[in-house]
């Protein structure tokens, strides 16, 4: 049965890594072991404080360079990186699969919002198997806002023919809040270790440490 004041809500869209897909550790190992290599010392704290972010707003803020050339070189080697590792190091979180196929039965339609590019979100969801959840699929785009930015948020919404109103985001990081309380969007907030604590920034709709409690709301 569902929370009351949640009876408009037609959409659920999740974030990806950190959210459904259980990534971060390793994007973080590959991110830091990247700039190493060209000689930026970053810390894992620092990646983290970024996530959920594109990586051209990772390569631009975390190094402080402009040298365009080193920051492609940074991104390739940490895109290696994950290639090789990924299949080892990430998987589901408990419950996605379940969860998603209970909102489907619900009747809920299902989207997919993302910073990271479409070739990695793709297969990603095509190797775990839950792509075929999904009503709309929004990932990066060159030279469109990321975010805090709405903009992916919007495209979503826009391919679902739908209001803000109408869909609630699933995140698990402070720039998901913020980018779907920029258009008074419902926000739910999975606490995972590097969320955010302090939600003076941006305040969520209803915090859940697992993705199967969404249930219990919608």
């Amino acid at each position: 049965m569902r929370e009351a004041g949640w009876d408009n809500i037609e959409a659920v869209l999740f974030d990806m890594d950190g959210t459904i897909i259980d990534s971060v550790e390793n994007v973080v190992k590959c991110w830091v072991w990247a700039f190493r290599q060209k000689g930026i010392p970053v810390t894992r704290d620092q990646i983290l404080e970024y996530m959920g972010r594109s990586a051209d707003d990772i390569l631009r803020t975390v190094s402080n360079s402009e040298e365009r050339e080193i920051l492609l070189q940074v991104y390739r080697l940490a895109r290696q990186c994950s290639e090789k590792s990924w299949r080892k190091e990430v998987k589901l979180y408990p419950g996605v699969r379940e969860t998603l196929e209970y909102l489907k039965n619900k009747g809920y339609r299902l989207g997919l919002v993302t910073s990271s590019h479409e070739d990695r979100t793709l297969e990603f969801l095509e190797y775990f198997g839950i792509k075929e959840y999904f009503d709309v699929i929004q990932c990066y785009e060159e030279g469109a806002p990321a975010k805090p930015d709405p903009y992916l948020l919007l495209r979503a919404l826009e391919r679902l023919d739908l209001e803000p109103s109408q869909a609630v985001y699933v995140g698990d990081a402070l720039v998901d809040c913020l980018a779907a309380k920029n258009i008074s969007m419902k926000f739910i907030l999975v606490q995972r270790p590097w969320s955010p604590r302090n939600h003076l920034r941006c305040r969520p709709d209803r915090i859940v440490k697992e993705i199967y409690e969404i249930k219990s709301i919608l």
